[in-house]
């Protein structure tokens, strides 16, 4: 990343890109390679971009900015605590991502894995409906017939599942909205008591 220097050393500009210096030298080419005299000329620096911080419910990167230290410019960034409001906010899309990883992700009944998202149950709940006294069901490596009653009890296991999964992530919504203290709210562990996938 660059960054183009004021009169006085000061960095006024950052990001700065060749599209910028073309925009504002429209009859100029700049040189092959922008070699370091050229950039020293035009007063263009290099910034070394870092990483911003982790951020997690307590903390959020508000900016960044370059700043001179060591004899270079770096990108430094500026964190801030999160309101408990934000702190929630943020807590909750985190829960949520969670929930849809472990729901979505399925379960494995008497030897079999069962897939719980959309399409899978679609085909679980149509062939439950269906009349036939045996169901076909086909793995990766085995087909395996079960009885009407046998998937019926398999039906019944992944709606088991998907309960308990909603349960723990209502549960654990409800403990992100009784807090009232960023330190209450970093107790709080989204990781906690989902279902065996």
């Amino acid at each position: 990343m660059y960054g183009l220097l004021d009169e006085s050393g000061e960095l006024a500009v950052c990001p700065y890109t060749k599209e910028m210096w073309r925009l504002a030298n429209p009859n100029v080419s700049p040189p092959e390679g922008m070699p370091a005299e050229w950039m020293e000329r035009e007063g263009i620096v290099e910034v070394i971009e870092v990483l911003p911080p982790v951020v997690d419910a307590r903390l959020q990167v508000s900016t960044w900015e370059a700043a001179f230290e060591a004899g270079e410019w770096r990108q430094s960034w500026a964190v801030s605590d999160r309101s408990i409001t934000e702190a929630k906010g943020f807590l909750k899309d985190a829960l949520a991502e969670k929930y849809d990883q472990v729901s979505q992700r399925g379960f494995v009944y008497a030897g079999i894995r069962i897939g719980t998202d959309a399409r899978s149950l679609a085909l679980l709940i149509g062939a439950k409906v269906g009349g036939k006294n045996s169901r076909r069901v086909v793995t990766r490596h085995a087909r395996v017939v079960l009885s009407k009653n046998e998937f019926d009890q398999m039906v019944v296991a992944a709606d088991n599942f998907l309960q308990a999964c909603q349960d723990n992530y209502f549960l654990i919504q409800q403990s992100i909205d009784d807090c009232t203290t960023i330190t209450q709210l970093a107790s709080v562990d989204i990781d906690y008591g989902w279902p065996a996938t």
